[in-house]
């Protein structure tokens, strides 16, 4: 995660552990949510960048994009998770390259 101050440019990056078509949506905390709308209100651009198992995909973060916010639980980090989380629909994140790629994890978790 990186800030381009002359550009007035912030960017996040999530790494996911699947195909980006596996799921209509992509979760993100709305705490980073909220902080991105904040700094678009001071000027900033905000990007949100996924790398998935397929590629990296990026998002310019658009509340009128958000499909919902809603509590989640999230177990993959060895215990329950509990936070608010939007969703994002994945018909609105641009194909940036294919060259790099996340590492895919099996679903039951092993490595």
């Amino acid at each position: 995660d990186f800030k381009i101050k002359d550009q007035k440019t912030i960017v996040e990056l999530k790494s996911r552990n699947f195909n980006m078509k596996r799921f209509n949506t992509t979760m993100v905390g709305y705490n980073k949510i909220k902080r991105a709308l904040q700094l678009q209100d001071k000027g900033w651009n905000v990007y949100i960048y996924f790398l998935f198992c397929d590629g990296l995909f990026k998002w310019k973060v658009n509340e009128e994009q958000i499909a919902c916010t809603m509590s989640a639980c999230r177990r993959d980090r060895g215990k329950n998770e509990i936070k608010e989380h939007s969703y994002i629909p994945i018909r609105f994140l641009e194909f940036v390259t294919d060259e790099l790629k996340s590492k895919e994890i099996p679903i039951n978790g092993s490595r």
